[in-house]
């Protein structure tokens, strides 16, 4: 029996550390194809909020709108970021990409998901940077970034806060391109899209990220403008550290069934 559990660990330990390695190369091969994407626009090392306002412009103008069914390994982590270059998406698919690509820069940056109401279901996704010179909400299916009046421009909370920028912009947006234009539908329904309940990540999911997140809020201003991680986000990578740990876990198992003492076997004479 043990050396059964012994040749079971080793094998799990070998398969997974293949398996997660070769992942993790493929990953770091999808991020320089999104790096030289990004390095088409964009071309020093210190990224401003304008460069990311151009950045927002290209994913707009790449693929489609629709939501992309494709997926790695598991249906329910959805599409790799090179898998949305390729064809495009929805809303939350464009700002997977988005925050997939800045991270790939070094600038920090998680995906926001926005609800009509305190409670309410989420029905939007943008993306929220800390560029060189602040922070900067842009919206990647629609093509919105927001300016402000002294050259920089409006982050996640500023439009939290202060609903009239938000008015402000999609009327100066309308204005520009027309009633007709998609920009107008943020305005459609009751409620319509806006920013008063911005949340990076659903604490309110589960008694287990409830609990995460009271505990956070000993130690953040605003719990639910935690930047999200980037293994949240991109199933390549997530993948390569769940099997990296499958592969330290067997390792351990392996290692216990050498150390503990064996059953002496006492034979009768």
């Amino acid at each position: 029996m043990l050396y059964k559990a012994k040749i079971t660990a080793v094998l799990f330990a070998f398969f997974s550390s293949i398996l997660g390695t070769y992942i993790f190369f493929d990953w770091h091969s999808d991020n320089k194809k999104l790096l030289d994407f990004a390095r088409t626009i964009v071309h020093g090392n210190s990224v401003t909020g304008y460069d990311i306002e151009q950045l927002n412009d290209l994913i707009y103008h790449t693929g489609s709108f629709a939501k992309n069914n494709d997926y790695f390994l598991l249906p329910s982590l959805g599409p790799t970021p090179i898998q949305i270059l390729q064809k495009g998406g929805d809303c939350s698919d464009k700002s997977r990409l988005l925050a997939a690509i800045l991270d790939e820069m070094k600038i920090s940056a998680t995906l926001v998901m926005l609800a009509p109401c305190d409670g309410c279901p989420f029905g939007h996704t943008v993306v929220e940077a800390q560029a060189a010179d602040g922070a900067i909400a842009v919206d990647p299916v629609y093509n919105i970034s927001f300016p402000s009046s002294n050259g920089h421009y409006y982050g996640i909370k500023d439009l939290r806060d202060n609903s009239s920028i938000l008015q402000a912009r999609l009327d100066e947006l309308i204005l520009k391109r027309g009633s007709r234009d998609k920009v107008a539908f943020y305005r459609g329904g009751a409620d319509g899209i806006h920013y008063s309940y911005p949340v990076t990540i659903n604490w309110e999911k589960n008694f287990l990220t409830r609990s995460i997140g009271k505990f956070l809020m000993w130690y953040t201003d605003d719990a639910s403008l935690v930047y999200r991680p980037r293994w949240l986000e991109d199933p390549k990578l997530l993948m390569s550290g769940v099997l990296g740990v499958i592969s330290i876990f067997s390792f351990l198992v392996f290692l216990v069934t050498i150390l503990l003492p064996h059953p002496k076997v006492i034979t009768n004479r």
